[in-house]
């Protein structure tokens, strides 16, 4: 007899949720068209980064060029937000919160919510480890480090392999005094 398996809703979260000034919002599940033209593209662009002649770029760009355009000329964010895009601009939130709310769901849909938390999180560099920049400020504020130990006097520098300017070997005038 094979495995009855359980609702997918009990495994899936209604979507993504982000906080923009104040407000949650949540992102919906991506349709099947979204997700697939989203792997479609980050796998071109991945291809793209990889191409390393004229002619493997231009292979690329051809198949990026045949990837199905974005309905009614919409925006990646347009597309990926879904009614949330709407709501955003209803709300008056500021262009540059919803294109990067925009390229988190675009993270979301291709590499999980793992992934698109460390997008976020990061501002935009998750390459970037340690604190965000408000906990860099604050830590900075209070003279704790990274780690939160807080810092004493500052260690002197190190002076190996550093050496001392070099004096000219042109004879200096004497200075006259102001006296």
């Amino acid at each position: 007899m094979a495995a009855k398996l359980g609702d997918l809703d009990d495994y899936f979260s209604p979507g993504l949720t982000v906080t923009v000034k104040g407000k949650e919002y949540t992102i919906p599940l991506a349709s099947a068209e979204t997700g697939l033209w989203c792997r479609r593209m980050a796998v071109a662009t991945g291809q793209l980064h990889e191409a390393s002649t004229e002619e493997e770029m231009q292979a690329v760009a051809d198949r990026m060029g045949a990837i199905q355009q974005l309905p009614g000329d919409m925006t990646l964010p347009e597309y990926t937000l879904g009614a949330v895009y709407t709501e955003m601009v209803a709300d008056g939130v500021e262009d540059p919160y919803i294109e990067y709310c925009g390229m988190t769901a675009y993270i979301w849909i291709i590499a999980g919510e793992d992934a698109a938390a460390r997008w976020y999180q990061s501002g935009g560099r998750p390459e970037a480890t340690g604190p965000n920049r408000a906990s860099r400020r604050a830590a900075a504020r209070t003279g704790e480090t990274s780690s939160g130990a807080a810092t004493g006097t500052r260690s002197r520098a190190s002076t190996s392999g550093t050496t001392s300017r070099q004096k000219s070997a042109k004879p200096r005038k004497p200075q006259k005094s102001a006296g």
